[in-house]
């Protein structure tokens, strides 16, 4: 009787590992349906986060478009997918309390905490934050034409064809004021879930995923295209584009598509800087890194894989659960031998 139990406890330990546990996991993750409405609802919630602070550096009527973004922002938060590593009810009060700043015009407040908010939002989300692929500016600048040029003209102020009939007016990729707001990654999540109450709807099911970042990375250097002259002082020098390039090939590491993707031009500058790089506003170093690093092949490892808390605790539960298989089979050999039932 006794080596009876000793055989059948370890049996039941096994058969509850390997068909109970795994399916109350199963049954406690959300469908695949719930994870795409999380999932848009996570997109809608940062490309409005990311309208409602470029809002802010608008020199005028800048209030009411954040206040607007700002209300549609609050419509999807209640639905993001709570892997970003806050409940959704954390985040609407830190949205509300945002939208206080903007309604008593504390607007350096507000800047500061929507740049905050946005940078957890990319930190915490489970999603690639950078393309896979190595983007073409060729291939973006060819889709931007064809697929956003009848809105937004040519990016920098010329208007599209379809630009005076639409309801929300596009601005200027090129304006000096978008350096605090703009990077690739906040592009690339416009694009994949569009503005709510405008035209500009989610490109999603007409560019694939490595077709945006080419578009996106594209957007990003629109500001430093500009005028000729203006582009030619950007540009380094003859005489120390040697010394230039060489900076930025011994920090190829610090300045990786990962890193490029989810920065905004003041946060390069601010690299730059810890870097040892004293260049003041780094006007000729941005126009690098937007205009030629991106394409240049030398952009480090491509691709950074950011994992949410549900994800990492996840990860711990499987590996738990291998060793624990592994540890009770062991001991499962161990009673068997000494029982007598196997040589």
């Amino acid at each position: 009787m006794r080596k009876r139990l000793y055989i059948m406890l370890p049996l039941a330990t096994i058969v509850w590992l390997l068909g109970v546990l795994p399916a109350q996991i199963a049954f406690s993750r959300p469908s695949v349906e719930e994870k795409t409405a999380r999932r848009a609802a996570y997109w809608g919630l940062f490309a409005d986060v990311y309208r409602a602070r470029t809002c802010l550096s608008d020199a005028a009527g800048g209030e009411k478009c954040a206040e607007a973004a700002l209300l549609d922002a609050s419509k999807h938060v209640a639905k993001v997918d709570l892997a970003v590593g806050a409940s959704s009810s954390s985040l609407a009060v830190e949205l509300e309390s945002i939208s206080g700043l903007v309604r008593s015009q504390d607007i350096v407040a507000a800047r500061s905490r929507l740049t905050l908010f946005r940078e957890k939002l990319i930190e915490e989300f489970a999603s690639n934050t950078a393309p896979v692929l190595q983007p073409s500016r060729v291939l973006g600048e060819s889709l931007f034409s064809e697929y956003c040029g009848s809105c937004h003209g040519n990016g920098l102020g010329l208007p599209g064809k379809l630009t005076d009939q639409l309801r929300v007016q596009p601005t200027s990729f090129g304006r000096v004021e978008r350096q605090s707001t703009q990077s690739p990654f906040g592009v690339y999540g416009v694009m994949i879930h569009g503005v709510d109450n405008s035209e500009m709807a989610s490109m999603l099911d007409i560019l694939s995923v490595d077709e945006l970042w080419s578009v996106a990375f594209y957007v990003a250097s629109l500001p430093y295209v500009g005028k000729p002259s203006d582009s030619a002082k950007a540009l380094p020098s003859t005489s120390d584009t040697g010394d230039f390039t060489q900076w930025f090939d011994v920090h190829a590491a610090d300045f990786a598509l990962s890193t490029l993707a989810v920065s905004t031009d003041d946060a390069l500058v601010l690299r730059m800087n810890r870097l040892g790089k004293a260049c003041g506003e780094c006007q000729r170093e941005l126009q690098f890194l937007r205009n030629e690093w991106p394409w240049s092949g030398k952009t480090g490892r491509l691709g950074d894989v950011a994992q949410s808390p549900r994800q990492k605790n996840e990860m711990r539960a499987l590996v738990l659960l291998l060793c624990s298989i592994i540890f009770v089979s062991a001991g499962f050999y161990i009673v068997l031998r000494r029982s007598g039932r196997i040589e």
